[in-house]
């Protein structure tokens, strides 16, 4: 029976030879005994199980997995049957890993609608959707104080038709002042001179001079993208 160098196999097989010890190790590869010029021959069908196991990863299977399909093959521990169940249950596993990666597809489309393109990379949505721990969209809040006056109430409803799906808008009326005095608090913090006044994401946004909105300014900022 011809019999080959693991070197050999590597190159036949298109790994390379680290590779062959490691599926050894894992218990993918029948052990090979020294022969007595010190080298370990392989049979040659030892290439066939090496292309199986890679073309298997290459499915999407784990090594774990392998082994149990390999085992079959060798007519141990599991019949036909067994492998059938098992390759539906990897049928619904894949099912399930397209359904998520449609998710992922869609939270990304999102997250590239969302981004403005410009400024600061502190108010990029996607960087945030990520520092945020996942969330389907990195939530942005914009504020907006008023002085509960006609120029204030129209410049809060353009802001929320501007408004994107996932932006919170908090509107601060401090002409009413607030029951715990966070509005007043946040407009010094702000260091808010006139209003109305807009900060997205806790920035105080030069949009409302000349007792109006600046409707560009806003959507340079974030608002609507």
């Amino acid at each position: 029976m011809s019999r080959l160098r693991i070197s050999q196999v590597a190159e036949q097989a298109n790994v390379n030879i680290e590779t062959i010890r490691y599926y050894e190790r894992f218990g993918l590869m029948p052990e090979v005994p020294r022969a007595e010029s010190g080298y370990r021959l392989f049979p040659t069908e030892i290439v066939e199980r090496i292309k199986f196991i890679k073309r298997a990863q290459e499915l999407g299977f784990t090594l774990k997995e392998i082994r149990k399909l390999l085992s079959v093959s060798d007519g141990t521990e599991y019949d036909c049957n067994d492998i059938r169940k098992f390759a539906v249950s990897k049928i619904d596993e894949i099912k399930q890993k397209i359904l998520d990666l449609e998710k992922i597809k869609t939270v990304l489309h999102d997250l590239s609608k969302e981004c403005p393109a410009c400024g600061s990379l502190n108010d990029c949505p996607i960087l945030l959707n990520f520092k945020d721990g996942g969330n389907k969209m990195a939530k942005r809040i914009i504020e907006v104080f008023t002085a509960g006056c006609h120029v204030c109430e129209k410049a809060v409803n353009e802001i929320k038709a501007l408004a994107c799906p996932n932006c919170e808008v908090v509107i601060y009326d401090l002409n009413k002042k607030c029951e715990s005095g966070e509005c007043v608090a946040k407009a010094k913090e702000y260091g808010i001179e006139s209003l109305p006044a807009v900060a997205i994401n806790g920035k105080l946004v030069s949009c409302c001079a000349n007792r109006g909105i600046d409707i560009e300014a806003l959507k340079k900022a974030g608002l609507g993208q």
